[in-house]
């Protein structure tokens, strides 16, 4: 549901300017800095940033930007070692 609302013009440039910055529509920007504001009053030990981060990382996830892996990374380091190893060299005959 939306609704026609007048802003300040200079809160909409730079609202603009963060919303392309961040890859969002200037709406989607808006509802961004609501989120955050709303979850910063409702959390007033933490810090601004900590909960902007958080809620960053929700996003990404949701839009399947980040991807967990379930991967040993001594068994992946070790993987990486055999493939970079200098070939073997065969013996020459005399």
């Amino acid at each position: 549901m939306g609704k026609v609302v007048k802003l300040n013009e200079d809160f909409v440039q730079r609202v603009t300017k963060e919303a392309k910055s961040n890859r969002r529509s200037v709406p989607k920007q808006i509802e961004f800095y609501y989120t955050i504001a709303a979850a910063a009053l409702d959390n007033p030990d933490l810090p601004v940033n900590w909960v902007r981060d958080l809620l960053i990382s929700k996003e990404l996830e949701k839009s399947k930007q980040v991807k967990w892996l379930d991967v040993d990374l001594d068994e992946l380091a070790g993987k990486k070692a055999n493939k970079k190893a200098a070939p073997k060299l065969k013996k020459s005959r005399k």
